[in-house]
């Protein structure tokens, strides 16, 4: 997906407090994991992560802070 449309078009977010189900019976998982992952093998970088929890939202909603 960063190939195809880049990281800053990129974003996430938890259905906590209301989860889905998808994360029971899968070990060590947890909302995020995968950006958490893709930051370990260096797909992303720490600031390119940082955005798509929180800056990439916010332009999204056309909001510049909260």
């Amino acid at each position: 997906m960063k190939i195809r449309v880049g990281s800053s078009q990129i974003v996430a977010g938890l259905d906590d407090p209301y989860p889905l189900g998808e994360m029971e019976g899968v070990a060590n998982s947890y909302p995020g994991r995968v950006i958490d992952f893709a930051v370990e093998v260096g797909i992303l970088d720490q600031k390119e992560s940082d955005a798509i929890w929180y800056d990439n939202v916010l332009r999204w909603l056309g909001k510049t802070s909260i």
